[in-house]
């Protein structure tokens, strides 16, 4: 039996085999160094290669059928007893050229649907990327919101067992001296009595006039500090003007420097084509150009520069309205100081008058 050239598959036939890896139509580019895929899409990657093997093995297969047919074509095997097989062998030949048909079909459909689902999944997980990092983000802001509310909570909670401690060694001293009083008066005869209520007396017109002296000591500091942060105040105040009328100065230098940027670009196009032109005068049109371009640089210079000021300005902006937070918050503090100083006056004050009511 003699297998013929039409049942071998033809080296130069219309059809590429599509049994080979590389089958691929001539309007397909080819393709680049393979990508690591991203999250879920290795799948989708994993069943192509898996294809492209399958595609490999069929390839090989047939270039063994090939290798096969060859050797029962050539004249050196005696195939006259094997000529009951031809059928079966062209049977099988037909087979295999069907399945080979109905996989490259598969293969063609099948591809850009693969490729077109790997897109998809890849720019899905860009997306909840993008959106797991500005969640990220947001609950760093809600952390430190609250490590501040539980420091300002910490800090009033202080202040408030801080002033409940003062008033309880105040309400304890209170008491000490009115049973020291008491004891004093049932203990001693009345000259001793009177003669320890003289020296007491003497003793509280003396802190009397100490805690007055002290009470007006704090109040003139406090009228000190107080004119020292309206001086702060005004201060801060000129700083951030400053600031913005610096922001406005490099703004219109800004935009004075875009408008010379695209009048210099206008003009260097300009150049270039009267250089296309008149290409016999190009050395003096590139040294127009080259000093064009100078012009450019040192206007993308200026823009940068410009920038610079700006952020600063910004930063001093900043700057100064911290300083003023700052100085509010000490105003309140000397404001709250006065206030206690007024109070310690007034108690001097009633103390003064109930002894030297006692006096008289």
């Amino acid at each position: 039996m003699i297998i013929t050239d039409d049942q071998q598959w033809p080296v130069e036939a219309a059809e590429p085999n599509p049994f080979s890896a590389n089958n691929r139509s001539p309007d397909q580019p080819e393709r680049g160094p393979k990508e690591e895929p991203v999250g879920g899409a290795w799948k989708l990657v994993c069943f192509r290669d898996k294809w492209q093997q399958l595609c490999r093995d069929l390839d090989l297969c047939d270039d063994k059928l090939a290798t096969a047919a060859a050797e029962l074509a050539s004249d050196s095997m005696p195939l006259g007893k094997y000529e009951d097989l031809y059928p079966a062998f062209r049977k099988v030949f037909l087979s295999l050229e069907a399945l080979s048909r109905a996989i490259r079909k598969v293969n063609a459909g099948l591809r850009p649907k693969l490729e077109a689902f790997t897109s998809f999944v890849r720019k899905y997980e860009e997306e909840a990327g993008k959106t797991l990092l500005a969640l990220q983000k947001v609950e760093g802001d809600v952390a430190r919101a609250t490590q501040e509310r539980d420091h300002a909570a910490a800090m009033y909670k202080q202040e408030v067992q801080y002033r409940g401690r003062v008033q309880s060694l105040a309400e304890a001293q209170r008491r000490a001296k009115n049973e020291a009083v008491l004891l004093l008066d049932g203990m001693q005869r009345d000259r001793d009595r009177l003669l320890l209520l003289a020296v007491i007396e003497k003793e509280d017109a003396t802190a009397v006039r100490r805690m007055v002296e002290d009470a007006q000591t704090e109040q003139k500091r406090a009228e000190e500090v107080s004119k020292v942060d309206r001086g702060l105040k005004h201060d801060a105040e000129g700083v951030a003007k400053d600031a913005k009328k610096m922001r406005n100065t490099i703004t219109r230098e800004l935009d004075k420097v875009r408008r010379e940027k695209l009048q210099l670009s206008k003009a260097l196009e300009k150049e270039e084509q009267a250089n296309r032109e008149f290409a016999s005068s190009g050395n003096e049109n590139f040294t127009k150009i080259q000093g064009l371009q100078a012009q450019l640089k040192d206007a993308a210079d200026a823009r940068a520069d410009a920038i610079g000021r700006i952020q600063a300005a910004e930063d001093a902006a900043t700057e100064a309205k911290t300083k003023q937070r700052a100085d509010m918050r000490v105003r309140q503090q000397l404001d709250l100081d006065a206030e206690d100083a007024e109070n310690q006056m007034k108690e001097a004050e009633d103390m003064a008058a109930a002894v030297a009511e006692r006096a008289n």
